[in-house]
């Protein structure tokens, strides 16, 4: 009897120790729809609330989270693979604790990982402090058909749409992909660059009624954000528009936004290790359906 309770207080200090979490990415079925601008914006509002959060970037260039958040981006992912440089030490900060990991070149190469170099992507997100109550991932800028299996690694996946019909078209043929090629059955849809909320609902009916006849699946609506100047002004002086322009109605859609992400119910225990497991090992992600 002794070993029995032994072996049960052995798997709740496990089970304690573990890091639930929410991992979420946005994706589109085509790029240049404003995508990474509200991703970065809606991670300030939520590390403003009090979240710990990990903006995990990979894109390259201006346009990618870090530089919207007009932080560094010489440093990436990959030094922890080929130097073992401690990925604390590769974390940029942003205001309001949010915390940002550049990861364009590692996520480029990581096809080719021998066994050694996944080990130590493996190991490097364990000595993140403190604990991270999110993953936002921002995943590489790609049509429908390219986005790569490496960036669903996350619990959870918003999809964005715009008003252009190329958009809505793509982004149904992003979610029917997913749908059958990876299992997925669990989409968010959020509308962006919209003239008004009747616009974003509109948009959301008709991808949603397609998805309900074709595919059998249902989508769920986390809003809109408009089109807004105060925005694209933001983004050109590389600030978040939640601190710049807090009153806008981009600041504000941004906040709701992240208000309806940190309500969604949690579909099942989710942790640090199982995300980074998804993200070594893709085909797992297939492991996330319903």
């Amino acid at each position: 009897m002794a070993g029995n309770g032994s072996d049960q207080a052995a798997g709740l200090r496990r089970l304690l120790s573990r890091q639930f979490m929410r991992s979420v990415t946005l994706v589109g079925g085509k790029g240049g729809i404003g995508r990474t601008a509200v991703l970065a914006n809606v991670a300030a509002a939520l590390a403003r609330q009090g979240r710990s959060v990990l903006l995990l970037d990979q894109n390259r260039g201006r346009g990618c989270a870090a530089a919207r958040l007009g932080l560094s981006t010489g440093r990436d992912l990959l030094e922890t693979i080929e130097r073992n440089v401690p990925l604390q030490e590769l974390v940029l900060h942003a205001p309001d604790g949010l915390r940002v990991l550049a990861g364009a070149q590692a996520f480029e190469l990581q096809s080719g990982l021998s066994a050694a170099g996944e080990e130590k992507l493996g190991r490097a997100f364990e000595g993140l402090v403190p604990r991270l109550d999110y993953i936002l991932v921002d995943p590489p800028a790609a049509d429908a058909i390219q986005t790569p299996l490496r960036s669903l690694a996350s619990q959870e996946v918003i999809v964005m749409v715009s008003p252009q019909t190329e958009s809505i078209t793509l982004a149904y043929a992003l979610i029917r992909r997913l749908s059958w090629e990876f299992a997925r059955r669990r989409f968010h849809i959020v509308a962006n660059r919209v003239r008004s909320a009747e616009q974003g609902a509109v948009l959301f009916e008709n991808i949603a009624r397609t998805a309900r006849l074709y595919l059998n699946i249902s989508l769920d609506y986390l809003g809109c954000i408009p089109d807004d100047e105060a925005l694209r002004k933001a983004c050109r002086l590389r600030q978040p528009v939640t601190r710049l322009f807090p009153d806008s109605p981009s600041a504000i859609a941004c906040r709701m936004l992240a208000d309806a992400i940190d309500q969604l119910p949690y579909p099942g225990e989710d942790c640090l290790d199982d995300f980074v497991q998804r993200l070594i090992h893709p085909g797992r992600v297939a492991a996330l359906s319903e």
